[in-house]
């Protein structure tokens, strides 16, 4: 009787830690995500910069995100 409380303890113990171990590798993985989304925002912000200084004197350009995250530049003469 007891061995059988045990060994449910003990699967109910493994459960637990499995649950855990896949959780804490969401995590990692959505911080992994999160920075590369922060990288790829400080490479954008960096190209739009650079474009502005080559094109603020000869026009004016309008810079906007699609919800796929696609980029339209319009630049306008």
């Amino acid at each position: 009787m007891n061995k059988k409380i045990e060994e449910e303890e003990e699967e109910e113990e493994d459960k637990e830690a499995e649950e855990e171990k896949e959780e804490e590798e969401e995590e990692e993985k959505e911080e992994e995500e999160e920075d590369e989304l922060e990288a790829n925002d400080y490479l954008l912000n960096e190209s739009i910069g650079r474009i502005n200084r080559r094109q603020s004197m000869q026009s004016f350009h309008i810079i906007t995100f699609s919800p796929s995250q696609h980029i339209i530049i319009s630049f306008f003469t």
